[in-house]
């Protein structure tokens, strides 16, 4: 995680304990720019970082040797062969080959503050891979989550719960005791413990400033492969910055009204979590609770340090998943939450209106095809109705009841289901079933299976508000309009039908999940009004360059879904991946080049640092005319029909061995490989092509 009190993002790392290698490539990358620059060596021209050289090792100096069971242990020089290309180590922890004989390509440089427990890893000399691995696997054995590498946090996933790490006000508490007993501020780097509180902290007190209006706008970002914990990351960074502006009630000029104001729209930033992980989280092969969409969150703080609103960006919603999750993963939270809680819902539907438009959904998942697709329905140790009476209780806090929003947004989620269960038969089929008489020109059939019992095409109809009659007509056919401006009806295939449908479902579940996000930003909007009337005004921003714009201070969050490579890798993981690159890139100018720049400006002679640029990648992925989106989207446009293997074939036309950072498999496949900054991913060409058709024809 990257914390900075300046406007540059401040950066959450968060690499899982089963990717141990992911936390070397963000620690040392920062090691190389942090205070210790007068240690670092450049390594000789090919060499790893940390790689010894063979002209300075002597018998008795202690290295770095790789470990297949602990990845690294420290040895010692016993001879060195006369060519000087390898030598004898001593290991004395190794339960076997006590005494190895190594190629000097395979030693590392040791040094003694390698090996001393640092909560700033950056306080080492020459960082490299094996230190810094052995330390975050020392500090997590003793449930020491978190390491601070100069202004980066790297966080590591301990899959279970550790007593009292998340207590806000013992840690507020933990942290004054300890400045006061050094006598240094609470608010000093020093003095703060590596811990996304501190994170959180930093950013709030940066937010502030020393004294009203010198503070600066600052952002958090988190990021990490999937399975992380960013998710969790999120949820506490928030809880510690509302509990940080209910502190600062104490030492304000508040009103009654005003704290009624700032404490709702702290509850806001709080529920709006919970709410958009039902409808925006599900499970996947690596975490049960998977962000499958990116979002931004902006707090706003008054003069006096207290909540005045919050908004909500979101991007990349996964809609995919809704028609097509991969196998063992779920669907996203809120179906199976509804459908647990169906009892709930029944026994509310009083309403004459409500009972009149019954929803006619059964508790048991597996009627529905699109809860059922991953063969996965379940999520060990969550009780999915329990989620969901939390998930209406906290839409009823925030302005969205039952009559004005709940009911509507359960008949939406209950037509996605029962369309998702729609079949389409071929006029073929119908003859088979009834008789030779319908002619050619009979239209394709919707049909609903017996399993969805009591639903039909005019419930449907009802549930989504539109004309039954007319919305039967427009499954199953198009209409275009000709060179000459007349108007041709084009009756659809099934498998043309069933796209459609698959479209349908995906645009109705977008428009609500963005709604949801439209009502949380209006409630806090409402809130904001109300703490503008009631409370403090927001300040003009101070210092060189400040603008006369009234806009309050803010923290900005940016959590995304991390960095994936699962066992078979799609669109989905294509552009999941895409974003990840595009943000390592603003990491590396920010950790790298404008730091660079900076020292270059204050006549601060630094070694050169050498780091992955991934501008290539980068341009592979998205640089027309010849990026793989581009080219994707390119045979969208040209409305033939192009095939998932005529695809791939373009791909490999325009960037096999053209590319550095594009390979294919060993063995003929339909895949293709892309050079990431996080490493190599194998990406299956199916589906590409279908994935990618989320356009509804105009008649939908």
């Amino acid at each position: 995680m990257l914390a900075r009190r300046t406007p540059a993002p401040l950066s959450v790392r968060s690499p899982s304990a089963k990717a141990s290698g992911k936390a070397s490539n963000a620690s040392s990358v920062n090691n190389n720019s942090c205070s210790n620059q007068q240690q670092h060596q450049t390594p000789p021209a090919g060499a790893a970082l940390g790689q010894i050289e063979a002209a300075h090792l002597l018998v008795g100096t202690k290295v770095w040797v790789a470990d297949a069971k602990v990845l690294w242990r420290v040895g010692e020089v016993q001879s060195i062969a006369a060519d000087r290309l390898s030598a004898q180590i001593y290991l004395p922890d190794a339960m076997e080959d006590q005494v190895q004989t190594l190629r000097m390509t395979q030693l590392f440089t040791f040094d003694a503050s390698h090996i001393v427990d640092h909560t700033d890893v950056a306080l080492m000399n020459n960082m490299h891979e094996a230190p810094l691995l052995h330390v975050l696997r020392q500090r997590f054995e003793r449930d020491q989550i978190y390491t601070f590498t100069a202004d980066i946090l790297l966080s590591i996933n301990p899959y279970k719960s550790i007593p009292l790490l998340y207590d806000v006000v013992g840690f507020m508490t933990r942290r004054q005791d300890a400045a006061a007993a050094s006598g240094e501020s609470p608010n000093s780097d020093s003095s703060a413990p590596p811990h996304l509180f501190s994170i959180a902290e930093k950013a709030y007190t940066g937010m502030k400033g020393v004294v009203p209006g010198s503070g600066t706008p600052q952002s958090i970002v988190i990021s990490g492969e999937s399975g992380a914990g960013k998710t969790e990351a999120s949820k506490y960074i928030m809880k510690y910055l509302a509990t940080a502006s209910k502190h600062a009630a104490g030492n304000s000029s508040k009103t009654a009204a005003s704290t009624g104001v700032h404490e709702q729209i702290e509850e806001c930033v709080v529920l709006s979590n919970l709410i958009l992980e039902s409808f925006g989280n599900a499970k996947t092969s690596r975490n049960d609770n998977s962000s499958r969409f990116g979002k931004y969150i902006q707090i706003h703080y008054n003069s006096e340090g207290r909540m005045a609103g919050v908004s909500i960006r979101h991007f990349l919603l996964e809609k995919t998943r809704l028609v097509r999750p991969e196998a063992n993963e779920r669907n996203y939270h809120i179906f199976y939450q509804m459908l647990a809680g169906l009892d709930s819902l029944t026994s509310e539907a009083s309403d004459p209106v409500d009972a009149e438009r019954p929803l006619l959904l059964q508790s048991d998942v597996w009627n529905y095809t699109l809860l059922t697709r991953g063969d996965c329905v379940e999520v060990d140790g969550v009780d999915d109705a329990t989620e969901f009476q939390q998930l209406r209780r906290c839409l009823e806090q925030l302005g969205m009841d039952n009559s004005s929003f709940q009911r509507p947004m359960f008949e939406l989620l209950a037509a996605i289901l029962h369309l998702g269960n729609v079949q389409f038969d071929s006029p073929s089929a119908q003859e088979a079933e009834n008789g030779p008489d319908l002619g050619e020109d009979a239209p394709t059939r919707v049909v609903f299976p017996e399993s969805d019992a009591g639903v039909d095409l005019e419930h449907v109809a009802m549930l989504l508000g539109v004309e039954a009659a007319e919305f039967a007509t427009k499954m199953v056919t198009q209409t275009t309009i000709t060179g000459r401006g007349s108007i041709l009806e084009i009756k659809l295939t099934p498998e043309q039908a069933k796209n459609a449908m698959d479209a349908f479902c995906k645009y109705l579940y977008g428009e609500l999940f963005h709604h949801v996000i439209l009502r949380i930003n209006a409630c806090a909007k409402q809130q904001t009004a109300s703490s503008q009337q009631s409370g403090p005004k927001p300040r003009v921003h101070g210092g060189a360059g400040a603008s006369s714009s009234t806009a309050p201070p803010f923290i900005g969050i940016l959590d995304i879904f991390g960095f994936e490579v699962m066992q078979r890798n799609s669109l989905e993981q294509l552009c999941i991946n895409f974003t990840n690159e595009t943000l390592q890139q603003q990491f590396n100018k920010h950790v790298f080049v404008l730091e660079q720049e900076r020292y270059a400006r204050e006549g601060i002679a630094v070694s050169p640092v050498e780091f992955q640029d991934n501008q290539r990648c980068l341009d592979l992925i998205q640089k027309p005319p010849l990026g793989l989106l581009p080219l994707l989207e390119e045979q969208m446009l040209l409305k033939r029909k192009t095939t998932d293997k005529q695809l791939l074939t373009i791909y490999h036309g325009n960037h096999l061995d053209k590319h550095a950072s594009y390979a294919k498999p060993r063995f003929e496949c339909d895949e293709f490989i892309i050079r990431h900054y996080a490493g190599d991913v194998t990406y299956d060409i199916h589906d590409f092509i279908a994935k990618n058709t989320d356009n509804l024809h105009e008649d939908l």
